[in-house]
């Protein structure tokens, strides 16, 4: 995240806050930062810059965090050969988040997915 000055006067400072209290760091200062949000959500981030005058400005915009979900496919057995039965498992699959639910799977004469 970065903040600039429409004007001419270049911004000098920022002090930042990301509406994420659970995180490790809620608060940053520097006119470029950065931050990882705890869980997924929408976040008011609010930055109050300061230019080489000295004037002061603020402004808060929300910032949405969706899900980090990892997939994972298993073959099994490895390798594959032809005419051979072949068991896939998304079961090494990850939601940093929370629990997953359901799977889908896709077909190539499926043209949208079922819950499995």
């Amino acid at each position: 995240m970065s903040v600039s000055n429409p004007t001419s006067s270049p911004v000098v400072s920022a002090t930042w806050d990301f509406g994420d209290p659970a995180s490790e760091s809620n608060t940053a200062t520097g006119v470029t930062v950065t931050h990882t949000f705890s869980l997924p959500g929408t976040y008011l981030v609010r930055v109050t810059a300061t230019d080489d005058q000295g004037a002061v400005g603020s402004t808060v915009t929300p910032v949405t965090v969706g899900h980090a979900i990892v997939p994972a496919i298993s073959v099994d057995p490895a390798p594959v050969v032809t005419r051979q039965t072949v068991l896939f498992s998304g079961a090494g699959s990850v939601d940093q988040t929370g629990d997953i639910t359901s799977y889908l799977r896709c077909r190539p004469s499926t043209p949208s997915p079922s819950i499995v």
